[in-house]
């Protein structure tokens, strides 16, 4: 695991003051398949025509945080603390930004500086006092033999990321 503090910002760059972004989250129930692969959440697509998902207040503090959309992959976010809540708010904005992002050094990778703008700005919104947050990343670089049932792989990772969600602190 790495260590990722927040101010990590200035090693990316981001030193000015940026003005607040909208901290309205897209309602995950309008997350319709098909799904594009490889795609973060946040670049999904959305019709209003899906009709499978019932609004409660519960669901308006559920995040889609995963190409998955069923209840059991959605983050709530009423089981995390503030920043905790925050980041995986800003998370959403997540990309990459190079055809190579998955051997690429990982601070290279996505799209961090968008990340931390989005972060500043959703504390602002909420008149939030960021203090001293650590914060750790898991990189998985998996090599996959030519012979992996990639079926059975996909059906695997299913499961296995509902279990991270339920068990907490899995933020993207």
């Amino acid at each position: 695991m790495l260590p990722l503090p927040v101010r990590m910002a200035s090693q990316l760059g981001v030193q000015a003051p940026l003005s607040p972004k909208s901290s309205a989250l897209s309602d995950h129930c309008l997350v319709n398949s098909p799904l594009k692969p490889g795609a973060a959440a946040s670049h999904q697509p959305a019709s209003s025509h899906n009709t499978s998902c019932e609004h409660s207040k519960e669901s308006e503090n559920l995040l889609v945080v995963s190409p998955y959309t069923e209840r059991g992959h959605l983050l709530d976010l009423n089981t995390l603390d503030k920043p905790d809540q925050l980041l995986a708010k800003a998370l959403v904005e997540m990309t990459p930004i190079r055809d190579d992002y998955a051997t690429a050094p990982y601070i290279e990778a996505f799209n961090w500086d968008r990340i931390i703008e989005t972060l500043r700005g959703l504390a602002a919104a909420e008149n939030y006092d960021w203090q001293h947050h650590l914060f750790y990343i898991v990189v998985f670089r998996s090599q996959l033999p030519p012979t992996t049932d990639r079926v059975q792989l996909g059906l695997m990772d299913v499961k296995v990321h509902v279990e991270a969600t339920k068990n907490g602190g899995l933020l993207k």
